[in-house]
């Protein structure tokens, strides 16, 4: 219901994978199939605020999402919702170590 924001819901990387680029090549990949369509996208991502998602919050962060917005205890009592965005257009792409290469 939006011009060109999309809400990222999860990236899933394997444990055993994690660490080796394919968050940031997914990430880039989604990017690059969302601007054939548009000049300019916005991108949403909510996470939770605790300590067991301290690396997916720093992702986000390393891929150049920006934190917008928090809403204290909102999952439970000391689980806020982070929310973070990124704005893209076809001259500014996140970019992945390959980001050339098929998924």
């Amino acid at each position: 219901m939006t011009e060109f924001t999309y809400d990222l819901y999860w990236v899933v990387v394997s444990p055993s994978h994690q660490g080796k680029g394919f968050g940031r090549r997914i990430i880039s990949r989604m990017e690059q199939c969302l601007l054939k369509e548009k000049d300019k996208i916005n991108i949403r991502v909510e996470t939770s605020g605790s300590e067991h998602y301290v690396g997916q919050r720093a992702f986000y962060e390393a891929m150049n999402f920006n934190l917008c917005g928090r809403i204290p205890s909102f999952y439970k009592e000391g689980d806020d919702l982070v929310i973070f965005y990124k704005c893209v257009t076809k001259n500014n792409l996140s970019g992945g170590s390959k980001s050339n290469e098929r998924l």
